[in-house]
């Protein structure tokens, strides 16, 4: 039975620090073309039964807003590293869990979560 439980363990940590990594690549891919993101956005509103028809003014506020919304999830996997659930479930210091994932996202990704 211990066994499972050090599974799910090592499994949940495990899949915070792939979410994070996601949150970084996708913050990436909305910074890296910018003008390729934001006609994107309004084509696949133009896709829509009810299409809002985006301005490109308005379609890059989403774009703006999609980057807010991948670094308060970084921001949430943080918080789980900090959290007292996390220590329950890991030995490793959440500090430097944190300085990892951090690390990894600026080496993979060039995303700073600090500098989002």
């Amino acid at each position: 039975m211990d066994v499972f439980y050090d599974e799910l363990r090592i499994a949940i940590v495990e899949q915070a620090v792939k979410d994070y990594m996601q949150y970084a690549k996708q913050i990436k891919e909305l910074q890296t073309d910018i003008e390729k993101v934001v006609i994107n956005i309004i084509m696949q509103d133009q896709k829509l039964k009810n299409p809002r028809n985006y301005t490109y003014k308005e379609a890059e506020l989403v774009r703006q807003n999609r980057i807010h919304i991948k670094k308060t999830e970084m921001q949430e996997v943080e918080k789980f590293f900090n959290s007292p659930w996390y220590k329950q479930l890991c030995k490793i210091d959440s500090d430097c869990m944190v300085k990892r994932i951090r690390e990894m996202a600026i080496e993979q990704y060039g995303v700073d979560i600090k500098k989002v």
